[in-house]
């Protein structure tokens, strides 16, 4: 098990080449999830007979036009 401890200073270290590869991919790893949730969770809403739509607040107008973004937005 990896313990790791705190430096004196926590102002950030400059990023070599290999760390800032890194933030990048990690960046875009959590990207495409947020996209990748986006999409299920409308899909979900798609779903949802007009009862429960009504039970979580939403009017069938709303929810259409929540599941009609695109997935970025």
């Amino acid at each position: 098990m990896t313990q790791y401890t705190r430096r004196a200073s926590m102002a950030p270290r400059p990023l070599g080449r290999t760390a800032g590869f890194r933030q990048i991919w990690a960046e875009l790893i959590a990207l495409l999830k947020t996209w990748r949730h986006r999409v299920r969770s409308r899909q979900h809403l798609s779903d949802l007979p007009p009862h429960l739509l009504r039970d979580v607040g939403l009017t069938q107008e709303t929810a259409d036009r929540e599941v009609e973004k695109p997935f970025w937005r």
